[in-house]
């Protein structure tokens, strides 16, 4: 007797599948973000910008750091920057995660340059 095939998937199938799509969606929306506090203003008066070590930025701007992260400048004179990337949390001492500043990728990769596979155990 041969199974029976319709149009509709087992329920295994879909479970396994939202498992693989919660995970995905928790880890891209799993960013690490600062607040940076203005600077202090007298009394009545307001923020003309956002002090970044040596730049003002306009109010409401946004930029990206040498550091991949993403920064806004926001109304009340504070800065907050999150990242543009998770950094991968190895599971192998002999790995390491290399930024690529110029892509804001992680490139996953044997001390040793072996081409022995780096096991992870999550992003952060």
């Amino acid at each position: 007797m041969q199974p029976n095939y319709n149009s509709r998937s087992s329920p295994m199938v879909n479970v396994v599948a939202l498992i693989l799509v919660s995970g995905f969606l928790i880890m891209s929306c799993n960013a690490i973000c600062n607040e940076y506090q203005p600077r202090r203003l007298r009394s009545g008066e307001k923020p003309t910008g956002c002090m970044d070590e040596d730049i003002m930025r306009e109010l409401n701007s946004a930029w990206s750091t040498e550091d991949c992260m993403q920064c806004k400048c926001l109304p009340d004179g504070s800065i907050n920057c999150c990242t543009k990337v998770n950094k991968p949390v190895l599971a192998d001492p002999e790995c390491e995660a290399i930024l690529n500043k110029t892509t804001c990728d992680y490139i996953v990769k044997r001390k040793d340059n072996s081409n022995k596979p780096c096991l992870l155990r999550g992003v952060m």
